[in-house]
């Protein structure tokens, strides 16, 4: 039994060994590598200091030297997050550090290892029911603010909507300056976009805001341009009148005096355009009854009534024929 025993532990041991990853890697400030899945991040270097980031788990490290064959050598070797790390050589003029890297699993190949667990959430999820694997890190899932970047639209054409961060935040982050992408950014000027206004002008030519639901105009005693916004909606450099019905990303949206919005199956409601089907009461949910007109029901009870007329007449010459 005893026997067994050693020869199961020994093979662990081996394929632990097999499935180990040692690699030399030079690092760099603020520049995330990856290895094996874990994703490692040198924050801060001082000549026997280091500051280092494996997967969002942060430490501070202070080593002491010693003069090996004319070769620093670095002590302790340090262990974080599941990655081991000995340290080569520290440069701090350049901020970079040479590191012996050894990983003894691969995170991220969906199969939960013998001693991934507890550094990789992605193979090995988290012990909590109550958290999210978000980056190889588990956090608790109501921290999260958002999933994906479509949560983040902040209906601004002049910002670059992200979900990111630790737990998942939005951000919203300015575009640059860009001619003819419908946006005139905070600090952008006419002369580095062509979307936003001219400071002065000697024509309503010299106005286009390239919005097509804004009238643009020439005031030629201030020399400045004036853009009136239009009821409606931009759709393919056009403005669409309220209550248009375009498909836009594979989504039927009715033009409204806020902007596009996705048509209705149930809800408050005011018009018919606003709803898949009807706006019945007020409704998009409202099934939509159908009624009979009364002269409809006339014109059925007067058929009926003809039919019986002829049936009895039928009846009563088929009768008389059979006395004769």
């Amino acid at each position: 039994m005893k026997k067994i025993i050693l020869a199961f532990i020994l093979a662990i041991f081996l394929l632990s060994l097999a499935s180990a990853t040692k690699v030399n890697q030079t690092l760099k400030i603020d520049t995330p590598v990856t290895v094996n899945g874990k994703t490692i991040t040198l924050k801060y270097t001082e000549s026997n200091m280091l500051i280092l980031d494996v997967d969002g788990l942060t430490n501070r490290y202070t080593f002491t030297t010693t003069m090996v064959n004319d070769t620093f050598v670095y002590s302790p070797n340090i262990t974080l997050n599941g990655v081991f790390f000995k340290i080569l050589d520290i440069i701090d003029r350049v901020g970079e550090v040479r590191a012996e890297i050894t990983i003894s699993y691969t995170c991220g190949n969906k199969v939960c290892e013998i001693n991934e667990k507890g550094f990789c959430c992605k193979d090995c999820n988290c012990s909590s029911s109550e958290d999210s694997c978000i980056d190889n890190q588990c956090i608790l899932t109501t921290l999260n603010q958002c999933l994906n970047n479509s949560q983040c639209n902040d209906n601004n054409n002049c910002t670059i909507d992200n979900c990111t961060g630790i737990p998942r935040q939005c951000t919203h982050e300015i575009k640059p300056c860009k001619d003819y992408d419908y946006c005139c950014p905070q600090g952008c000027t006419f002369d580095n976009d062509a979307d936003c206004p001219r400071t002065s002008c000697a024509s309503n030519l010299e106005c286009n805001d390239k919005d097509p639901c804004t009238e643009d105009a020439c005031n030629l005693q201030t020399k400045n341009c004036t853009h009136e916004k239009q009821q409606g909606c931009e759709y393919n450099q056009t403005c669409q009148s309220i209550g248009s019905i375009k498909k836009i990303s594979n989504v039927s949206k009715y033009c409204s005096d806020t902007g596009w919005q996705a048509k209705k199956s149930s809800g408050a409601c005011k018009q018919d355009y606003e709803c898949t089907i009807k706006c019945t009461k007020g409704d998009c949910g409202v099934p939509v009854k159908t009624t009979i007109p009364k002269t409809s029901y006339i014109i059925i009870g007067a058929v009926i009534f003809i039919v019986l007329i002829l049936l009895i007449r039928h009846f009563r010459i088929h009768k008389i024929s059979k006395l004769i």
